[in-house]
């Protein structure tokens, strides 16, 4: 075991011994400058905030390095956490490359044996080894599996389960009232994830604390309220003149000044939800009087506070509600919690709480991970939040000190911490980052003796950038001191490469409101915007014109694989993909944004398709004409016929079957194959052992799609991965066929970049390339995001149902929760100071050259306020005109983007056939082919027959409207639930909870009443008969049962789709009941349907069965079926 000493204690013979960081620093081609190595010096806690370019990395590893030298830690005392695992793996590769340059010192080379086990992780794989020493104190195996998509499966069944369960929960009964059933579920799923596991939630204190936060706010509007009522009140009497706003202003504090005066709290909420105390703009406008500027200039601020009581008294008028939707989402919770620990998933929000619980409770766990790492550094903090820094406290607190909670920053060690991080840098607020809590941790550890160091310099762009970037972000980044904004300060910059002239470009389409008819249609601006870029990239690798440097010798023309395109949002990479195709350019995507667009994915869904349903004929279609086959139109249609695949017919060419032949010889390989290998495999024989790849291979035109099988072959290995089956995989690929949407479930990482690469601005993140393309600029956000307020204690389903007046001429609004209370304006803030992040991000990863492109449209050419688009910030900081783009500034080239053609893409191919070759074929086709259906409703089967048997039975009230409405099925529904309800046992205390919510709509409040009291009287009538006491009750029983089955229709075999209203199980037969609530006996259309049923119930429990057709409004003239 290496000694560890203080500083100035080392004794002279190991000093001896010891390689110095001078010398290390003597062997490495890097020397640090001066504020990087006052940052590698630190011998304190210290934060170093590192601009873009400023040799980050090199400090963290080169520090890392100094205090090995130095004796003051072994390489394993010295805990490393990194954002990412690709970050993590360069930081481990650097740092050993550098201890092994000082392979001369015996202790150096000893530790070098071991350093694979080096502490550099990321935080949640360190959070991860915390959990796994504690996981069972939390209920979990500590082979626990980090796997968001089997939680999300495990809340969508826990949530169903719940839902099915306790339908008269009247937590559960008020969500079903206020949401549709998937909505239910999609906001159960939402508060599992805003809810992990080690966070307490107790219905009763969640409700407590919830009325308390309401009625604080609650009181401290009423006083705001009260105040500005006293003012306008003043205001209106003080003064000559009469306005008419004036007037209603009087007229409505009066009003409110007496209600409030005689304090009765039911009047003063009912009052809240109405719309006394409301007025509008009108009035308002060029006024020169001293009362209306006034009321002018607080008017929005009365109106918020007026509105924010609006919700109170919305709350408190509904205040019942609550609890039981706490106390349900508590159930929800605790089912969701019961069933991770059962399989032992786990969500990275899961690991960082329990990880910091553990920490946090266990004091001997603490000092175990305090005394094992003397020093702990971090890389890219701006992209951490107040949790983790709470995770580094308690790692970084004084030894021998194991205070309660979280520790103070006075109860820290000295010189433990070691944060790099950059405020301009923080962009990942969608994954809970706060850029706020590193804006104040300077500040914070310089409290207690601490460091904070800055790197301005940045050494990857060419001075002529960042003399560019000194110009514009100042104005950029100008804000007014909120902790989520980041602060920009003039970069410095090396010396310029010999020979280099650094361009920008700034590439802009403007909007045109009315555009003058053209001879032929254009494309739309993406497209155009697409071209224009694929154009200049074609330039910039065939001209002199963008030359960049290189190590050894003269400028020279960029590779393809040096140009980067970066989006913020990859809405429109298909449109880049397709123009980067059509002229020929490589490229690479390192987010899979077209996948499912491609024809790639598509034949290879249809051939594994074929695999698990043989007789599907579109599948069968699609492989015979794709790449697997290349079947011609000719014999296409006699294929299709033929039951069995890939069969030999007479009207195929010598070499159509000799292709037959082959494919079905490789798919009896495929299925059996499918049998006993792994997802992943087969994705390998559709791509080589078929021939498929050769089509690709052989056509230059055709190499950049040869990604999107590597990219298919890493999403089958991790669904193969996660235990998933190949009929899951074939669900995955069918819902998401022809959708531009990137795959979650995985993330590619490439070793090797070929061509153009094109990805996210989060993506380039750390990374840098000679030329810079910005693309879809003009791209706006949304402004809003999806964090809830920051005042908001709980997030909650909406728990009450509550319509309030707004404005002066009493809008409506329907109030479900107190979110509303406390939003402001702060979220779409900071998601706009994140934008700017974003820009900053994306021009600072151009080593050379850099371009930006967008265009105009009717909602992105506002430049004043918050500006939602990269463009505006742009044009803003420039001086462009949206509406007529033109600019004199010598370090930027403007270049308006032209209209295109819409079939741009498809000029200039030529077709394999002629056209007039193939004309006579499909001229000889005699009848096009006549799609019929396969699948019907039983009632549509039913035969065509003269009706001799149709019989009246007793009217009910209803009948005079359920005709009219066309609403007869639905009351029908309404009927049978209420007697599975009644079969169920449930509570039918309120029986229009069973009613659809359609059908509600379609009644007036009369015919609401006649409707219940029918549907009580027919469900009745069925509940308390002989028939049903003797047959159905204590015996088990299925409702509303749906299948499938097979029978003949006009000589073809179709699918009958059916419900069965209910199925009793008598034990050795099964009896299936079919209610009506017609007024009508119709014989032979209802022997038809419950014939069907019985079949398919015969078929299903392989028992007799027989049927009864109940008719509710007259039991008597029920008829039994026997099987």
């Amino acid at each position: 075991m290496q000694a560890m000493f203080l500083p100035g204690t080392v004794p002279k013979e190991v000093l001896d011994a010891m390689i110095t960081f001078e010398q290390f620093l003597e062997r490495v081609s890097l020397y640090p400058d001066e504020d990087q190595m006052r940052a590698i010096n630190a011998d304190a806690n210290c934060v170093v905030s590192a601009g873009a370019g400023s040799g980050k990395t090199m400090v963290l590893s080169y520090r890392f390095v100094r205090l090995v030298l130095e004796r003051k830690a072994r390489f394993n005392q010295i805990l490393t956490l990194t954002f990412t695992r690709k970050a993590a793996r360069e930081m481990h590769e650097r740092i050993h490359a550098h201890l092994f340059l000082c392979n001369d010192d015996e202790e150096i080379r000893s530790q070098l044996a071991s350093f694979s086990s080096a502490p550099i992780s990321t935080i949640d794989a360190f959070c991860a080894q915390v959990l796994k020493g504690t996981a069972h104190e939390h209920g979990l195996s500590p082979e626990f599996q980090v796997d968001d998509e089997a939680n999300l499966d495990l809340a969508r069944r826990v949530a169903v389960e719940l839902l099915e369960k306790t339908p008269q929960d009247r937590g559960a009964r008020m969500l079903s009232i206020l949401y549709s059933p998937d909505a239910i579920e999609e906001v159960l799923l939402s508060l599992s994830t805003k809810y992990p596991m080690g966070f307490e939630f107790e219905a009763k204190s969640v409700a407590d604390e919830i009325r308390t936060k309401i009625r604080e706010e609650y009181h401290r509007l009423r006083t705001a309220f009260e105040e500005f009522l006293v003012y306008y009140q003043d205001l209106v009497r003080g003064g000559t003149g009469t306005y008419e706003i004036l007037e209603k202003i009087a007229e409505f504090t009066e009003a409110w000044l007496k209600i409030l005066e005689e304090g009765e709290e039911e009047a003063i909420l009912n009052a809240l939800v109405g719309n006394l105390g409301y007025f509008g703009g009108k009035g308002l406008g060029n006024v020169k009087d001293e009362r209306l500027i006034s009321i002018k200039e607080s008017k929005d601020e009365y109106l918020d506070i007026r509105k924010k009581l609006a919700v109170c008294a919305a709350f408190f008028l509904n205040e019942e509600n609550l609890e039981p939707v706490v106390e349900f989402v508590a159930k929800f919770l605790e089912g969701h919690r019961v069933q991770k620990r059962a399989a032992s998933i786990v969500t990275f929000a899961d690991i960082s709480n329990l990880a910091i619980k553990s920490l946090t409770d266990d004091k001997e766990l603490r000092a175990f991970y305090k005394q094992a790492y003397r020093y702990i550094m971090i890389d890219e903090f701006q992209d951490n939040n107040e949790e983790q820094k709470r995770l580094l406290y308690l790692l970084a607190e004084k030894e021998g000190s194991e205070a309660d909670g979280i520790p103070l920053v006075k109860d820290l060690a000295k010189d433990k911490l070691f944060f790099v991080g950059d405020e301009k840098q923080s962009i990942y607020r969608f994954r809970g980052s706060d850029v706020s809590v590193f804006k104040a941790l300077a500040k914070e550890l310089q409290g207690i003796g601490g460091m904070s160091v800055k790197l301005p310099k940045n050494y990857r762009s060419e001075p002529g950038l960042i003399s560019w970037f000194n110009e514009i972000f100042p104005s950029i980044m100008k804000n007014e001191g909120e902790p989520f904004e980041a602060d920009f300060e003039p970069l410095e910059f090396r010396e310029p490469k010999e020979g280099i002239d650094p361009k920008i470009t700034l590439a802009i389409k403007p909007y045109v409101k009315n555009p003058e008819p053209a001879g032929e249609a254009m494309a739309e601006p993406s497209l155009a915007e697409a071209y224009h870029l694929a154009k200049k990239i074609r330039h910039i690798l065939t001209s002199d014109e963008y030359l960049i440097p290189q190590k050894n010798g003269s400028p020279r023309k960029p590779e393809p694989n040096e140009i980067a395109i970066l989006l913020r949002s990859t809405s429109n990479q298909y449109h880049l993909e397709r123009a980067l195709r059509h002229l020929s350019i490589p490229y690479t995507v390192q987010i899979a944004r077209s996948l499912f667009l491609e024809a790639i994915i598509n034949d290879f869904h249809a051939m594994l398709q074929l695999l698990i349903h043989p007789s599907d004929r579109l599948s069968y279609a699609v492989v015979l004409r794709s790449p697997f086959c290349f079947i011609d139109d000719s014999a296409l249609v006699e294929l299709l016929q033929s039951e069995e695949l890939f069969t030999v017919v007479d009207t195929l060419s010598e070499v159509d079957k000799k292709k037959m032949v082959r494919m079905k010889r490789f798919f009896e390989n495929l299925k059996e194959a499918a049998t006993v290998q792994r997802l992943e495999r087969l994705i390998f024989m559709l791509w080589y052992e078929s021939g498929y790849a050769h089509h690709y291979i052989q056509n230059p035109d055709y190499h950049s799609d040869i990604e999107h099988y590597e990219l298919l072959y890493r999403l089958a290995q991790t669904f193969q991965e996660k235990g998933r089956t190949l009929s899951e995989f074939l669900d995955y690929l069918r819902n998401r066929l022809g959708r531009n949407e990137r795959p979650d479930e995985m993330d590619l990482i490439k070793e090797t970049k070929e061509g153009v690469q094109i990805m996210s601005v989060h993506k380039a993140k750390g990374l840098e390339f000679p030329i810079v393309i910005v693309a879809n600029a003009g791209g706006t956000i949304l402004g809003g995001g999806n964090s809830p307020p920051s005042d908001y204690p709980y997030p909650l389903p909406d728990f009450f149902d509550q319509m309030i007046l707004t404005g002066e001429k009493g809008e409506e609004k329907q109030i479900g929760n107190i979110d509303e209370l406390f939003e402001d304006n702060t979220s779409a803030r900071q998601e706009y100071a994140e934008l700017k992040r974003l820009l900053y991000v994306a021009l600072t990863r151009a080593e050379t050259h850099l371009i930006i492109s967008g265009f105009f449209h009717s909602k992105n050419r506002n430049l004043e306020k918050h500006l939602p688009s990269f463009l505006q910030h742009l044009c803003k900081a420039l001086e462009i005109d949206p509406d007529n783009p033109s600019l004199e500034h010598g370090k930027v080239r403007l270049e308006l983007i032209e209209d295109v053609p819409s079939d741009v893409f498809y000029r200039d191919l030529e077709a394999d056939v002629p056209i007039e070759e193939l004309k006579p074929w499909y001229e000889s086709v005699d009848a096009p082919y006549q799609a019929e259906a396969l699948r019907y409703a039983v009632t549509a089967l039913a035969p065509e027959v003269e009706r001799t048997f149709v019989k009246e039975l007793p009217a009910i009230a209803s009948d005079v409207f359920l005709g009219e409405k066309e609403c007869s099925a639905l009351f029908g529904t309404f009927v049978h639930r209420l007697i599975e309800a009644h079969l169920k046992k449930e509570d039918l205390s309120d029986p229009l909870f069973y009613m659809e919510d359609s059908f509600k709509e379609l009644l007036t409040t009369r015919e609401t009443e006649a409707v219940l009291s029918d549907a009580l009287l027919l469900s009745d009538n069925f509940i308390y008969s002989r028939l049903c006491v003797d047959e159905v009750l204590d015996h088990p029983f299925k409702s509303e049962m749906s299948f499938f089955s097979r029978l003949q229709h006009e000589g073809r075999t179709v699918v009958a789709e059916g419900v069965i209203d209910l199925l009793v199980d008598w034990g050795d037969e099964i009896l299936v009941i079919d209610f009506k609530s017609d007024r009508f006996v119709d014989e032979e259309v209802h022997r038809f349907q419950i014939e069907t049923y019985i079949d398919a119930a015969r078929r299903l429990y392989k028992k007799k069965t027989s049927g009864l057709i109940v008719y509710l409004r007259d039991i008597a003239r029920s008829i039994r079926y026997e099987g």
